[in-house]
C-alpha cells in the first residue's frame, strides 16, 4: 500500500488486485496501511478490512487480548443501559 496514494502504476495494480479478489467474492484486508491517503484509497476500493500502524501500533497477544476483553466489557454495558432506559 505504500505508493498507491502517489504512484498511478502502484494504484493501478493495487486497484486490479482488490478488484480481482472481489469478483472471486473474496474479502479484501489491505496490509501496510500507514497514512491516511492510503486508509481513504482503501475506501474508495471498498477494502472489507484494513491493518497497518495507521490504525494502530503493532501489540503483543496479550496486550491485545485485554484490549478486545475491555472493547466486549463496554459494549455489553452500553447495550444493558440502553435496555433499561
Amino acid at each position: 500500500m505504500r505508493h498507491v496514494a502517489i504512484n498511478p502504476g502502484d494504484a493501478a495494480i493495487a486497484s486490479g488486485l482488490i478488484a480481482f479478489a472481489h469478483n472471486l467474492n473474496l474479502r479484501v484486508v489491505a496490509e501496510g496501511v500507514e497514512s491516511n491517503d492510503q486508509l481513504e484509497f482503501c475506501v474508495s476500493k471498498k477494502c472489507e478490512e484494513v491493518q497497518g500502524i495507521f490504525i494502530g501500533p503493532p501489540v503483543e497477544a496479550e496486550v491485545f487480548a485485554a484490549l478486545l476483553q475491555e472493547s466486549q466489557s463496554k459494549q455489553v454495558l452500553a447495550l444493558a443501559q440502553e435496555a433499561s432506559a
